[in-house]
């Protein structure tokens, strides 16, 4: 069984789109949960405490953003590189899962890959048309 991600990294797994508008949320979010807090004296520092704190967790989603983006840069970069057998049969289990959730992509899919670890079960989740489909790579170096 794979470790645990945090909601940063799982959000970094996601199209960079997702980070992006997360990002954009948080300042209403933010406005939102002061006007709540406002309400009674008691309660006023937690809305002054999202005002204060709402520019960093946006900072950090656009973060994640960003390493998604570079993330989707290198795995189109590896399936255009790896389109020939011989190179295919060269890249780690690792890489070969990166490479086949590209290939869906190119295909129409929507991707999500799954934790990593070498045979844990499923490792892409595909959808396609309003249809979910499940695969399990395997690489295994000829001998």
């Amino acid at each position: 069984m794979g470790r645990r991600s945090s909601f940063i990294e799982d959000v970094m797994g996601l199209p960079w789109q997702v980070g992006v508008v997360l990002a954009v949320l948080c300042y209403p979010i933010a406005l939102l949960i002061e006007w709540h807090f406002n309400k009674q004296e008691i309660t006023q520092a937690l809305g002054m405490t999202a005002m204060r704190f709402w520019p960093w967790v946006a900072g950090m989603f656009l973060f994640a953003a960003l390493i998604s983006y570079i993330r989707g840069l290198q795995k189109k970069k590896l399936y255009r590189q790896h389109q020939y057998i011989d190179k295919v049969r060269a890249l780690s289990w690792q890489q070969f899962e990166e490479f086949m959730g590209q290939y869906f992509r190119e295909q129409g899919y929507s991707v999500v890959e799954t934790a990593d670890g070498p045979d844990g079960g499923i490792d892409l989740v595909l959808r396609k048309d309003g249809e979910k489909s499940y695969v399990q790579c395997k690489h295994w170096k000829a001998s």
